[in-house]
């Protein structure tokens, strides 16, 4: 399922201040038995760089940098085989489990208001680490690899920036192979890309600025959509987009796509399951590959459709 908290609050603007009282009450309350339990020992901290991700996109380049096992913390959303717990999202954060997993470095991907203060006087409290990091376009999430790489280095383990940086330069190359231009695209036509999942009625469009948006024009595509950001679009709206090439991402991929076909008779409608890709970040150069190959099997169908005779 998309990460819908994860989604709302990068891209749709989602109010930062929802479920933050309980991060303050949580807060005071730990607050509380520290000063209560003041006779029990202290839990024995772990050695090392210990990391809590509040985005599973961040998660996905943590784990993509092979840096899992520093892993302390994760949001119910993030895709890990390791033992990191769940401490919550940026809208429900469960400060106790947080506090539990005794992090070092907590990253956060916070929307326009900015990190929530109580989340930040929490981590002020415990000597964490805050990392902010932002992750709407595509040079975003090319730029979060080495801000990560900076931010959970292991000092205490020999030639480990080198290692992380070996395989920053990894994950660059592949999203380079990625991003480069497809041949023969512009036969494509106007290509948009859409979400359509159970928790909206319409689907949502990757505009002007998006990831997805920048990634449609990296390969040299031309992007449907001329607004920024990501609308929610009706069928009617899609169908005035004048869109030649759609390829519907998420779970109700299947049903949006049979009434976007209905609609438009002519145009090249395709699903793609790719989870990644609601993930913004170096998980998603797979999803981007797809994405990619999509594109290409649109544009091989518009140049046979015009080689055909009309009916």
């Amino acid at each position: 399922m998309l990460p819908l908290l994860y989604r709302t609050v990068t891209v749709r603007g989602f109010s930062w201040h929802v479920g933050a009282s309980r991060v303050l009450c949580s807060f005071w309350l730990l607050v509380a038995l520290s000063c209560d339990r003041g006779h029990e020992p202290a839990a024995a901290v772990g050695t090392g760089v210990r990391v809590a991700s509040l985005s599973p996109g961040v998660t996905a380049t943590i784990v993509a940098l092979g840096a899992e096992a520093r892993l302390v913390g994760r949001t119910p959303w993030c895709e890990t085989t390791g033992s990191a717990a769940v401490v919550g999202t940026l809208l429900d954060l469960d400060a106790e489990a947080l506090v539990r997993s005794l992090p070092t470095v907590i990253v956060v991907q916070p929307p326009a208001q900015g990190v929530d203060p109580s989340l930040a006087q929490l981590a002020q409290a415990h000597g964490w680490v805050m990392v902010p990091v932002r992750i709407d376009s595509l040079a975003d999430v090319r730029a979060l690899i080495p801000r990560l790489c900076e931010a959970i280095v292991d000092q205490s383990i020999d030639g480990d920036r080198e290692a992380l940086a070996a395989r920053a330069a990894a994950l660059d190359a592949r999203f380079n192979e990625a991003l480069a231009p497809l041949p023969e695209v512009q036969q494509a036509g106007r290509v948009l890309v859409i979400l359509a999942t159970n928790e909206s009625a319409d689907p949502m469009a990757f505009g002007v600025g998006t990831y997805l948006g920048d990634f449609v024009q990296s390969i040299g595509a031309t992007n449907a959509l001329s607004d920024a950001g990501y609308p929610a679009l009706s069928v009617e709206e899609l169908v005035r987009s004048g869109a030649d090439t759609l390829v519907v991402l998420g779970s109700q991929g299947d049903e949006a796509a049979a009434q976007l076909r209905a609609a438009m008779p002519k145009a090249f409608v395709c699903t793609l399951r790719s989870q990644s890709l609601v993930q913004p970040g170096a998980g998603m150069i797979d999803g981007l590959l797809q994405l990619r190959a999509k594109i290409a099997s649109a544009s091989a169908y518009h140049v046979q459709a015009k080689r055909s005779p009309n009916p």
